[in-house]
């Protein structure tokens, strides 16, 4: 069955793809705990910023699903993992005491969480649609 599932090359690269956005933003999620707790030092507010983030998240969903439609999955998860990757930058400017840059950052991280995400996942589905399911 694994050989099945990376010895399809599209579908290979796609997970391949997932897992580097997955990482990545675990990553990022154990990093800003730090960034906020000792160098904000704000460490009240780490918990509370997980939450403003994925509420974002969630909302902005059917906007990325649009997005995917219009543009194509790919060129949307491309698109939302380069702003996450510019709002991540973003946050080397964040010094303590600037808590709306920093509730701004989060909140714009939230609206491009699922874009790699969605449209990754999204991916291995066509992708499994595609197959008849004895070649899966």
């Amino acid at each position: 069955m694994v050989g099945a599932l990376f010895g399809h090359p599209l579908l290979r690269r796609v997970l391949l793809s997932d897992f580097a956005v997955t990482t990545g933003q675990s990553i990022r999620s154990a990093l800003i705990v730090l960034f906020v707790t000792h160098y904000m030092g704000l460490p009240h507010w780490a918990s509370g910023l997980f939450l403003f983030q994925f509420v974002f998240g969630i909302a902005a969903a059917p906007i990325w699903a649009q997005i995917g439609y219009r543009i194509g999955k790919h060129r949307a998860a491309v698109a939302g993992e380069l702003a996450q990757a510019a709002i991540n930058v973003g946050l080397l400017l964040v010094v303590p005491g600037q808590i709306g840059l920093l509730l701004a950052l989060t909140l714009a991280q939230g609206l491009t969480q699922g874009s790699g995400n969605l449209m990754l996942r999204s991916m291995v589905a066509d992708i499994a649609d595609e197959q008849a399911p004895w070649q899966i």
